[in-house]
């Protein structure tokens, strides 16, 4: 077990707490504290998969848990299964990821999101992933976005996100996107 108690990776400061355990199968325990919130993971250590036990990101208003098998050869598929609350506002200052990007988006609002992946991480396109978001009340450029139901499923390197039911300012609003992955162009077709 080990602690660092003040450290700084590419400006960010932040503390680690980390435990390994020594066995048939390896366990490996971490803790991150940052600014914005908290990193923290349990897992096992195969010769051909990481298996993440529990792994949460805690931030002032977003809880999110992972689960699942990561293969280590690039080669290998991973099973993973991502659920919690997302608060929009707080995707632009993630942890390591900076997304400015969003800012002008102006996204606020928190949204349930229940997700999961099988494939490689390296070829994305190729991957089986399922899943769905709801909120109750969203706005993306101060536009309401109110009682939000949205589905997503992409197989076969087709990506569809259907939309059965919304308020958008107080109107009705349906909606289903279809994006087939080519090898250097997506199709999509938008209804």
């Amino acid at each position: 077990q080990f602690s660092l108690p003040s450290l700084r990776v590419n400006e960010q400061p932040l503390a680690l707490t980390a435990a390994a355990t020594l066995g048939i199968v390896p366990a490996i325990s971490a803790a991150l504290t940052l600014p914005q919130g908290r990193i923290s993971l349990a897992s096992r250590v195969t010769p051909h998969a990481f298996i993440i036990d529990d792994a949460q990101l805690v931030l002032a208003q977003s809880r999110v848990k992972a689960t699942g098998t990561v293969g280590r050869a690039t080669d290998q598929e991973s099973v993973v299964s991502v659920n919690g609350i997302v608060e929009l506002s707080e995707l632009t200052r993630l942890p390591f990821v900076p997304l400015p990007a969003l800012e002008p988006w102006r996204l606020q609002g928190a949204m349930l999101v229940d997700a999961q992946w099988l494939g490689r991480f390296s070829a994305w396109p190729d991957a089986t992933m399922k899943g769905r978001a709801q909120a109750e009340h969203l706005s993306v450029r101060d536009l309401p976005i109110d009682q939000l139901q949205c589905e997503f499923e992409q197989v076969d390197r087709t990506l569809r996100v259907r939309v059965p039911t919304a308020l958008v300012a107080d109107g009705k609003f349906v909606a289903e996107l279809t994006l087939e992955h080519r090898a250097r162009t997506h199709d999509y077709l938008a209804q």
